[in-house]
């Protein structure tokens, strides 16, 4: 049936149940990225910790401390350091 033929009050009542249904998928839409977000940010996680034990447990840390005659025992700011030295 074209909108034309069809009365006010049905256009209406089909405008009503196309926005509900608009609001339905924008919060399914939501509710996926959300999942998806945190699935992300627990795959970060995973690899930061994956990748932060193998560089510790590797003595890299304490090698890279020697090189730049660092004693103490801040692995981060001596992976910067590296990590900035190894840019230029």
């Amino acid at each position: 049936m074209k909108d034309t033929s069809k009365t006010k009050t049905q256009l209406i009542t089909e405008l009503a149940e196309l926005r509900r249904q608009v609001a339905e998928m924008e919060t399914t839409l939501a509710d996926r990225r959300s999942n998806a977000d945190r699935g992300i940010e627990a795959e970060i996680r995973d690899s930061e910790q994956k990748y932060r034990s193998i560089f510790n447990e590797s003595g890299t840390d304490r090698q890279t401390a020697r090189h730049f005659g660092c004693s103490g025992r801040n692995n981060r700011v001596v992976f910067l350091v590296s990590m900035d030295e190894h840019e230029e």
